[in-house]
C-alpha cells in the first residue's frame, strides 16, 4: 500500500485527526507525532491521551482548547508572513463589508451572522462557501472585517483574515477566553458574545480607528505565535521528544536521527 512506503520511507509519522484508527499495529518502529484539530480529539481526549502515553506518541493540538481538555501541547496551526500579497482594503467609513467562510454552518452560527448584518444598514455580507481556496482568499481579502466563530476561538480562516490585514470578529466560551487570556495575555480579535454583534457592526461602522487597531493586534498576534519558521522548529522539538514503544507499554527504544523525512497521514 501507499500509506506504507510512505510510512517506512519516513524517519517520524505525524498523523492527523482521522489517520490513528487505519494505524494500529503498524510500523511499530517509528516514533509518532499527533496533531488533532477539533472536533474528533474534542469526543474523546482521554482515550487519545491514554493511546499516546502507551505508545509514546507526542500529541499536539493546533487550538488552545484542546490542551485544557486533554494532555496535548499548542502546536499552533503554521502561518505564512503573507497571504500572496492579498491586502484588505482599509476602511475609511461608508459601507462595511463582511466576510465569512462557515464550513459548518450550525457550529459558526451563521444564521446569527446573517441576521445581525441585516439590521445593519450599509452592512454587505459575502458568505464565502463551496469555493476553491484561492477564491476563498480572493474574496475574503475585499472586505473590511471577517467574522469568525463564537465557540471554539480562532480558526484558520481568522488567522489568514488576520494576516491580510482585516478585524476579525471571533467569539469563544469563557473558558476558551480565558485560556488564550492566560497564555497569550490578551484575546487578540474582537470579542463579543452573539448577542451583541449588531452592536458590534455598529460601532466599526462609526468608528473607522477602530476597526484599523482591531486589524493590527490580530495581525500582530498572528505573526507572533503562527510563524511558520517558529512553528516548524517547535515541531521539530516535539519529534526528538517522540518514543518507539512496544505493544502496550513495553517500550523497545528511542528513535535517534535526523527526522529529514516526515510522513505527514491524514483522512
Amino acid at each position: 500500500m501507499e500509506l506504507d512506503k510512505l510510512v517506512a520511507w519516513s524517519d517520524v509519522v505525524n498523523g492527523h485527526d482521522h489517520w490513528e484508527p487505519s494505524m494500529y499495529g503498524r510500523h511499530p518502529d517509528k516514533p509518532v507525532v499527533t496533531t488533532w484539530h477539533g472536533s474528533v480529539y474534542r469526543a474523546r481526549p482521554m482515550w487519545f491521551d491514554m493511546i499516546a502515553a502507551d505508545r509514546g506518541y507526542v500529541s499536539t493540538a493546533v487550538t488552545l482548547d484542546l490542551t485544557v481538555l486533554g494532555k496535548s501541547q499548542w502546536l499552533p496551526a503554521p502561518m505564512p508572513r503573507t497571504m500572496g500579497g492579498r491586502i484588505a482594503p482599509q476602511y475609511g467609513g461608508g459601507v462595511l463589508r463582511i466576510a465569512h467562510a462557515p464550513t459548518n454552518r450550525a457550529g459558526k452560527n451563521t444564521a446569527e451572522i446573517v441576521a445581525a448584518c441585516d439590521e445593519v444598514t450599509g452592512v454587505e455580507l459575502d458568505i464565502i462557501e463551496g469555493v476553491s481556496n484561492e477564491e476563498c482568499l480572493d474574496r475574503k481579502a475585499n472586505a473590511h472585517v471577517y467574522v469568525d466563530q463564537f465557540q471554539m476561538g480562532p480558526g484558520v480562516n481568522a488567522l489568514e483574515s488576520a494576516l491580510m490585514g482585516q478585524a476579525v470578529i471571533c467569539g469563544a466560551q469563557p473558558w476558551v477566553k480565558g485560556i488564550y487570556e492566560h497564555v497569550v495575555g490578551y484575546w487578540p480579535f474582537v470579542y463579543t458574545p452573539l448577542s451583541n454583534l449588531e452592536g458590534v457592526f455598529r460601532a466599526m461602522m462609526g468608528s473607522p480607528e477602530q476597526v484599523e487597531t482591531a486589524a493590527h493586534v490580530g495581525k500582530r498576534f498572528v505573526l507572533k505565535y503562527h510563524d511558520e519558521a517558529k512553528i516548524a522548529r517547535k515541531f521539530i522539538y516535539y519529534c526528538k521528544q517522540a518514543r518507539v514503544v512496544g505493544s502496550w507499554g513495553a517500550q523497545s527504544k528511542t528513535f535517534v536521527g535526523s527526522y529529514n523525512r516526515v510522513a505527514g497521514i491524514s483522512d
